[in-house]
C-alpha cells in the first residue's frame, strides 16, 4: 500500500475511491460498535476494520468532494494522527493492568473504561513530543545510514531481550515461600487450618497458580464466548452410579475437578457443561452487562437437552455477583432467577446450587509473594469475600438443594488464600484445581444422590 500511496496512479484520486473511502471511515466506525467480547476476534470479522482502513487511506487522498479527506484534516484528527503510535502504545497497558488487578470475571465500569482511554492522549502526547519526535529528527538519525540503522536496531533489540531475560531469571530465583513445610493436609477441616506463613510446599506452588486448571480447559470441552454446542462432555466409567450434570460458568468449571474426582471414583457420572462468562440462571443477560446471544443459545439448549433426558442431580454455580452488578435489588433478581430456572428444569432432577466461591478482589498469589512470612495479610473480611444477601436467597430458595463449601477456605471472621498446604484460588476468585480436588470428600457428603 506504501509504494501504491507513492506513485499515486490517476485512480486513487477519483470519485469512486473517494466513495470508497467513505464506506471504509463507515466500515472502521460500525466495527467499534458492532464487535462486542463475543465477536470471533481474530477472524473473518478481522476483514471488516482492516479492509475499512485500507480502503480509508486509498480513497482518502481523492477530491475532498467525493472523500472524507474535509473530515479527516481537521486539526483534532491531524493531531491524533500524528500521535497515533504512541497512543497504540500507551493504551493498552492502561487498559490492561487495572483489568488484571481486579479480573477479568470482573469488567472494569465504562466511565473507568473511557477515563483510562482519555488519559492515554495526554500521555502519548508527551511520549511524542519527548521520546518519538526528538529520535525521529535528530541529526544523527537523518545522517545515519540505512545499514547503521538496521544495527541499531537489531542491537537495541538484543539488549531488550537480554534484559527481560535477565529479569525473569531474577524473578524466578525470588523465594516465594518461608522456606518451611507445614502438614499435607488430607481432609480440610472446618473451620479451615490457616498458616501464619507460605509453606515450602504450598500446592500449587505461587509460580505456576495461574496454570492449575481443570482439564476442561485444555480438551475443549468448557465453552468459550463464541461457542454454542451443548452436548457437554462425560466424565466417569460406572455406568450404574448416578449421574449428574455441572451446568454454569467459568465457576461451575472452576468446581469441576471436585465432581471429577467423585466421577473417577466411581460415585458419579459426569456430564460437565460450562461456558465462559455464562450463567446458568434465567436471568436476562441484557439487564445485566451485555447481549450475549451465544450464551442465551447455549443455556436454552443445554436446559432443553436436560429436559428430553433427565439427570439424577443437576448442579447450578455460577459468578452470581458477576451478573448482578447492574441490578437495584441484586438478592430479589437472583431469587427470581433461580425459580424461574428450577421451573424450566425437569421435576425428577434433584437440583443443587453450589454456594459460590470466595472473592478476593485480587490474585491472592501476588500478595503471598510479597508477605511469605504472613498469610494474614492477605486475608478478606469474610462480609467482603462472599456476597451473603445472595447466599441467603440460595439458601431458602424452594425447589433446591444448597451446598456451602466456603466452610473449608472461610471462618466467621475471615476468608484465606492458604488453608492446610494449599493455595485456594489461582486468580481473584477462580479454585486452584489442586485446592477443588481437595474438597471433594466433603462435596460427597453433602451431595444427594439418593
Amino acid at each position: 500500500m506504501a509504494a501504491l500511496m507513492r506513485s499515486r496512479p490517476g485512480w486513487v484520486t477519483s470519485r469512486p475511491a473517494g466513495l470508497a473511502a467513505w464506506a471504509g471511515l463507515a466500515a472502521v466506525v460500525g466495527a467499534g460498535f458492532a464487535f462486542t467480547s463475543s465477536t470471533p476476534f481474530p477472524g473473518v470479522t478481522t476483514l471488516l476494520p482492516v479492509l475499512g482502513t485500507a480502503a480509508l487511506i486509498v480513497g482518502g487522498s481523492a477530491s475532498t468532494r467525493w472523500s472524507p479527506a474535509a473530515i479527516l484534516s481537521v486539526r483534532p484528527m491531524l493531531f491524533l494522527g500524528a500521535i497515533s503510535y504512541s497512543l497504540y502504545l500507551v493504551h493498552w497497558p492502561l487498559q490492561q493492568i487495572p483489568q488484571s488487578a481486579v479480573g477479568y470475571e470482573n469488567p472494569l465500569p465504562l466511565v473507568v473504561t473511557l477515563g483510562l482511554g482519555v488519559l492515554a492522549v495526554p500521555l502519548a502526547w508527551l511520549s511524542f513530543r519527548f521520546v518519538e519526535e526528538p529520535f525521529r529528527t535528530s541529526p544523527q538519525a537523518k545522517r545515519a545510514r540505512t545499514s547503521t540503522t538496521l544495527w541499531a536496531t537489531a542491537a537495541a533489540s538484543a539488549i531488550v531481550v537480554a534484559a527481560s531475560s535477565g529479569l525473569i531469571v531474577v524473578a524466578n530465583q525470588t523465594p516465594i515461600s518461608s522456606g518451611r513445610p507445614v502438614e499435607a493436609g488430607s481432609n480440610l477441616s472446618t473451620p479451615p487450618v490457616v498458616p501464619s506463613f507460605v509453606p515450602s510446599n504450598i500446592a500449587p506452588p505461587l509460580r505456576t497458580a495461574a496454570d492449575d486448571n481443570a482439564v476442561i480447559y485444555s480438551d475443549g470441552c468448557h465453552q468459550e464466548e463464541g461457542d454454542t454446542d451443548t452436548d457437554g462432555c462425560w466424565f466417569g466409567d460406572n455406568a450404574d452410579a448416578p449421574s449428574v450434570v455441572l451446568f454454569g460458568d467459568s465457576h461451575a468449571a472452576s468446581w469441576f475437578p471436585t465432581f471429577d474426582t467423585l466421577a473417577e471414583a466411581g460415585d458419579i457420572r459426569l456430564n460437565s457443561n460450562t461456558k465462559s462468562s455464562c450463567g446458568s440462571v434465567l436471568l436476562a443477560e441484557e439487564r445485566v452487562k451485555r447481549s450475549y446471544p451465544a450464551c442465551d443459545q447455549w443455556r436454552r439448549g443445554v436446559i432443553e437437552r436436560l429436559q428430553a433426558d433427565p439427570p439424577t442431580v443437576i448442579v447450578l454455580a455460577n459468578f452470581a455477583s458477576a451478573r448482578l452488578g447492574r441490578e437495584a435489588d441484586p438478592a430479589a433478581a437472583w431469587e427470581e432467577a433461580l425459580q424461574r430456572t428450577v421451573a424450566e428444569l425437569p421435576s425428577s432432577s434433584r437440583v443443587v446450587v453450589m454456594a459460590d466461591t470466595a472473592d478476593f478482589g485480587v490474585t491472592p498469589g501476588m500478595c503471598l509473594a510479597a508477605h511469605v512470612e504472613d498469610t494474614e495479610a492477605c486475608a478478606v473480611p469474610r462480609d467482603e469475600a462472599l456476597d451473603e444477601p445472595v447466599r441467603a436467597v440460595e439458601r431458602e430458595t424452594q425447589g433446591i438443594d444448597w451446598i456451602d463449601l466456603t466452610d473449608r477456605m472461610c471462618d466467621d471472621v475471615n476468608c484465606y488464600p492458604v488453608v492446610d498446604d494449599f493455595l485456594v484460588t489461582r486468580d481473584a476468585h477462580h479454585l486452584t484445581k489442586t485446592f477443588a480436588e481437595a474438597l471433594a470428600p466433603a462435596l460427597r457428603e453433602r451431595l444427594p444422590l439418593g
